[in-house]
Order: C-alpha cells, then sequence, then structure tokens
C-alpha cells in the first residue's frame, strides 16, 4: 500500500514568529544542532531553497517592508503575522529523488494560497524528508492570515485539491480519518511520550508542533510507528457480560 502524505497549515501569531520560523527553516539556531538533536546536521548540507531570500533575517525584512509598503506599520499582539505550510513524507522516501514533489507542493502553493512567499525550504536532514513554506498574508494592503486558512471546511477542501493535484500524483494515499475520543487523546499521548527526550520540544517551532499534533495525531503516530490507539471500551464488567455482541449466540 502507498505511504500516506503529511500536509499540515499553521498560523504563526505574535512578533519575531516569522523570523523564528525562518531561522529554524535555514538551520541557523545553533541549539537546534546538538548532538541530542532529531537534525542530522551531518546532512544538513542537502536542503536546499525553492524560493527566499539568502538569509532570515532578509526574509523577515522582506516582510517588514512589504507591510510597510502596504501602510501597516503595527499589529495586535495575537495578530497572524505569517502562514506556515509542512508538507512531509514517510522516512523510506528518503531513498528517492523527493525534488519534483516538493516542486509540486510549491506550485501548488502558488495556486491555492495568495499573500507573499516568503521562502520554501526543503529539509532532508531529519527523520522525514519535508519542506516548510512560509507566507506574509498580505492582500490588498490587508494582513488576512485567518481568513487565508479558513475554517475545518476550507481545510479539508485544501487537504482534498493537495491529494488531487499532487500527492496521488507521486503515488501517495489519502491520510486515514481522524482519531476521536479517547483513541485520538491517548495516541496524542504516547507520541509526547515518544518525544520527551526529542530536542523538538526545545525547537522555536515546538508550539506550532504541539498544536499540529492535537489538532490530529495519527499522521505524527504514522510517521513515528507508533500504533494508534483503540476505541476504550467503557462498558462495566457485568455490561460486558451480558451484552449481546457482534458473534453468534451459543
Amino acid at each position: 500500500m502507498a505511504a500516506s502524505q503529511l500536509l499540515r497549515i499553521g498560523k504563526l501569531k505574535g512578533s519575531g514568529r516569522l523570523l523564528v520560523a525562518a531561522k529554524h527553516n535555514r538551520r541557523t539556531i545553533q541549539a537546534e544542532l546538538g548532538a541530542d538533536s532529531h537534525i542530522d546536521a551531518t546532512r544538513s548540507c542537502l536542503n536546499y531553497s525553492l524560493v527566499g531570500a539568502e538569509t532570515p533575517a532578509l526574509i523577515a525584512s522582506q516582510a517588514k517592508d512589504l507591510m510597510l509598503n502596504a501602510e501597516i506599520s503595527k499589529l495586535r499582539k495575537d495578530a497572524v503575522q505569517g502562514i506556515e505550510i509542512i508538507f512531509s513524507l514517510p522516512p523510506a522516501k528518503h531513498q528517492e529523488d523527493t525534488r519534483q514533489f516538493f516542486y509540486d507542493c510549491m506550485t501548488w502553493t502558488c495556486k491555492h494560497f495568495g499573500g507573499v512567499i516568503l521562502s520554501f525550504d526543503v529539509h532532508l536532514d531529519e527523520a522525514a524528508p519535508h519542506a516548510h513554506a512560509l507566507i506574509l498574508p498580505l492582500e490588498n494592503g490587508r494582513m488576512i492570515g485567518s481568513d487565508m486558512v479558513g475554517n475545518r471546511k476550507h481545510l479539508r477542501a485544501l487537504q482534498d485539491s493537495f491529494y488531487i493535484h499532487v500527492a496521488s500524483k507521486h503515488g501517495l494515499r489519502k491520510p486515514n480519518r481522524k482519531l476521536l475520543g479517547f483513541a485520538k487523546t491517548d495516541t496524542e499521548q504516547a507520541i509526547l511520550n515518544h518525544l520527551k527526550n526529542d530536542s523538538v520540544m526545545l525547537s522555536a517551532c515546538w508550539p506550532l508542533v504541539r498544536d499540529l499534533v492535537h489538532q490530529d495525531p495519527f499522521p505524527f503516530a504514522e510517521l513515528l510507528g507508533i500504533k494508534p490507539a483503540r476505541k476504550r471500551d467503557n462498558r462495566t464488567f457485568t455490561q460486558i457480560m451480558i451484552s449481546k455482541g457482534k458473534g453468534q449466540t451459543l
């Protein structure tokens, strides 16, 4: 069976978040590159950028200049200052040439999102090949980050579009449906336990990753090799014993 793709869209809120995200994507945060890091620094030379200025500072400066030109000098503290889209492949895809897949991801991003793509960075130095697209949600002189991300219905439509126009063409299947109830919370906890000694928790991107794990733990469980939890049976012992069940009655 073909492996599934991972597409996640997050909001970057607060001053400086764009710069921090750009620093992570360009591997300039030294604390993320230690011996205990999930990043293999010996492979960071394989990373590449499809779009974006040379340095994180220039990426952040471009965003600031674009907002100033639109006469946006100040935003609320909780305003969405950027959109980050993460495209990820299963770890086994390290053995294949993934450049065309990520190029198609960037083309799809340009078509389905407005604003300005500040950078598009591909990482091949972690367990799974993946890419980060940073977008300044500036349109017609307004910052419209929340509208650009939209509601759940809009996100599902984006997922379907990405599968049809990109993922399926590369032999990838749709991720399984979301886990619900205790199956979701138990799987989420298993993922957090797995990551408790991983330096991703110390990364500036951890709040975004943590939020994505909470929203839908299934794809993370799949990537980490964690078997998703099953739905709990909350019936009492007596209820179980007197239940007719689904099988044939003896």
